[in-house]
């Protein structure tokens, strides 16, 4: 679960909605593999009462220099933003900002580690019903789970995003149970289980290019400049990176 599905829990929270979160890995993982929050992300930040938080661990980003070789060939500064009262977007370490939602959300929300055996789907609205309670009785998705041990596999599927091998070893602890709720949001990325097993097709296309995210501890000669984009290129290889705080 990440940033998407958290702060939709926060919003389902916050409205007094009962939800629960399903997820096969236990914790915050401390890797990031997005960072980037946009002033009107800001603003919901603002009504789910975490604002300050964030602000205090992010690191707010005003313009973006390119170096060529090397040298430094651009640097430029945003404008700031007109429409908010937030004027710049910030970066923030992906596992801290999850942690800041996590905590608004409430552990106990958190259901976990899980694994999905099945999902089935039921919509009986193309029936004849006399009232809207028939209508959305018939609604709904039942999800059957059971709980895993943290074996070595699944702590480094978890923490890296790896695939499982084939012939993993899951172990099971106690029986499978049924989830059943009238909504199921699939946050679960790219290669949604959700996705795949409703059938609903994944629309575009995968690009053919390959990129390697990584937080990183880098020692370089380019000048220190803690609110600019740094893109590098080189030999037609490029590498962008930004200064976090606590010295990532």
């Amino acid at each position: 679960m990440g940033p998407c599905g958290l702060c939709l829990g926060a919003e389902l929270h916050l409205r007094g909605i009962d939800f629960i979160i399903i997820d096969r890995c236990p914790r915050v993982i401390p890797v990031s593999t997005a960072l980037a929050i946009h002033v009107k992300t800001l603003e919901i930040f603002e009504r789910l009462g975490i604002i300050n938080e964030v602000l205090e661990r992010a690191v707010e980003v005003r313009g973006e220099r390119l170096f060529v070789n090397g040298q430094m060939a651009v640097d430029f500064a945003f404008d700031e933003c007109q429409t908010s009262h937030h004027k710049f977007p910030v970066v923030i370490p992906q596992d801290e900002l999850e942690h800041i939602l996590t905590k608004a959300i409430g552990p106990h929300r958190w259901k976990a580690p899980l694994w999905v055996h099945s999902l089935e789907a039921s919509d009986q609205r193309q029936q004849p019903e006399s009232t809207l309670a028939d209508a959305t009785a018939g609604m709904g998705v039942s999800v059957s789970v059971q709980a895993i041990e943290l074996t070595p596999e699944i702590i480094q599927h978890c923490a890296h995003g790896t695939p499982l091998p084939e012939g993993s070893g899951l172990v099971f602890r106690g029986e499978a149970k049924t989830i059943r709720g009238k909504y199921l949001v699939g946050a679960d990325g790219a290669a949604s289980r959700v996705r795949q097993e409703m059938g609903i097709k994944f629309g575009g296309k995968t690009l053919p290019y390959e990129y390697v995210s990584a937080d990183a501890h880098i020692r370089w000669g380019i000048p220190a400049n803690l609110n600019r984009w740094n893109c590098l290129t080189a030999n037609g290889h490029l590498v962008s990176c930004i200064a976090l705080t606590n010295d990532r």
